[in-house]
Formats: C-alpha cells, sequence, structure tokens
C-alpha cells in the first residue's frame, strides 16, 4: 500500500493512464483488506480525474472497480447504477475487454439483486464477448457467474455445464480463487433441492 500510495504522488506528475492503474491498485488493496468505502474513495477519486483528463478507459475501469466495492457492500443497485454508465462510455471507445468485463460484473450484481434472468443475459454476453476476443479470465468468470445463475433458475443440467467449462477454464488460466468459487457452485449445485438433485448429479458426472 505505502509503495502504491508513493506511486500515486509520482503519477501525479506523468499521465492519467499510470494514475489510473496507481488508484485500481490501491482500491484493490482496500477491497482485499474489507475497506470498502476506503476502496469507493478511491475510485470515486479516479472517476473524477479521468474524467477532468479525458481518459475514457480509465474512467470505465474505475467505474467498474467502483461497482465491485459496492456489491460487496450490498449495494447492488448502486453498483447497477455504475455499471450502466460504463456502457455508454464503451459506446465511445470500443474496447471488448472492458466491455466483458462490465457485462460480468452487471450479470453478478443482477444475481445477487435476484433478478435472475436478466443475470443470465448479462453473463451469457460476457461469456460469448470473451469467447469471441480470446479473453479467457473474464470468459471463465462469466461461465462461473452462469452457473450460479442457472442454478438459481432450477436450470441444473445447464448449470454443471458452465461450472465445469469455468472450472477447467480457470484452471488453465491458473485462477485459484476462481477455482475455488467453481468448485463452491458445483458443491451447490449438489445440494439443490428436490426435484433436482437427480439432475444435478448427472450434470457433474
Amino acid at each position: 500500500k505505502s509503495l502504491l500510495q508513493e506511486s500515486l504522488a509520482l503519477g501525479k506528475e506523468t499521465g492519467a493512464w499510470f494514475l489510473t492503474v496507481t488508484f485500481a491498485g490501491l482500491s484493490h488493496v482496500a477491497r482485499s483488506l474489507g475497506a470498502y468505502a476506503e476502496a469507493k474513495k478511491l475510485c470515486h477519486e479516479g472517476v473524477a480525474l479521468c474524467r477532468e483528463r479525458n481518459e475514457r478507459r480509465g474512467e470505465v475501469f474505475h467505474l467498474i472497480n467502483l461497482a465491485w466495492a459496492a456489491n460487496a457492500m450490498g449495494d447492488y443497485a448502486e453498483a447497477r447504477q455504475w455499471l450502466q454508465e460504463t456502457l455508454v462510455v464503451h459506446k465511445e471507445i470500443n474496447d471488448n475487454a472492458l466491455l466483458a468485463r462490465s457485462l460480468t460484473q452487471l450479470g453478478t450484481a443482477a444475481y445477487l439483486e435476484g433478478a435472475y434472468a436478466e443475470a443470465k443475459q448479462r453473463h451469457l454476453e460476457s461469456v460469448n464477448m470473451s469467447k469471441e476476443i480470446g479473453e479467457r479470465w473474464h470468459m471463465a468468470l462469466a461461465l462461473i457467474g452462469l452457473g450460479y445463475t442457472t442454478c438459481a433458475l432450477g436450470e441444473y443440467e445447464a448449470s454443471g455445464r458452465h461450472f465445469r467449462e469455468g472450472l477447467q477454464t480457470a484452471m488453465e488460466i491458473g485462477s485459484l480463487w476462481m477455482v475455488l468459487d467453481a468448485l463452491v457452485g458445483l458443491a451447490r449445485l449438489l445440494t439443490a433441492s428436490d426435484p433436482g438433485e437427480a439432475a444435478a448429479e448427472k450434470a457433474i458426472e
């Protein structure tokens, strides 16, 4: 954290993108420590700075991180608000990797709010976009989110397919936390209520 703070001081003399990365690093540290209010404050500062310097990609980056922190605090409607703003900016910057990330986070926020049909649509859009551009990190994350969403919708066989593909991709890219998330999802699928237990077991075989 102290190194990132030093980097922040230097970044104010260099450029907006350097500052974007630094603010993102500081907000990530804050989120990892559970200091979500601090993380949101840093993201707000990052958004303001990028808007001041017309750094649109950086603005999207911080809005996504702001939504992530809002989700962690249970402010799902707020998270969706920030992510809807990113979709507007995406029309200008045409960065499909960031768009896939926004769609995944929109899916997560919708899932946490109980809007499962919307969550499924957003995760599917992210999976398709990620596959199209070869972005495997976002693809794995969206597939796992899709697994949770289809499980909540009672689509147990589809859920098993999504979890397995997400797990395989996470293992291939070496993302331990996503591997664990997929395994937790598969365990949840196995304990799905009747009459879905037989379908759930079949999906995981």
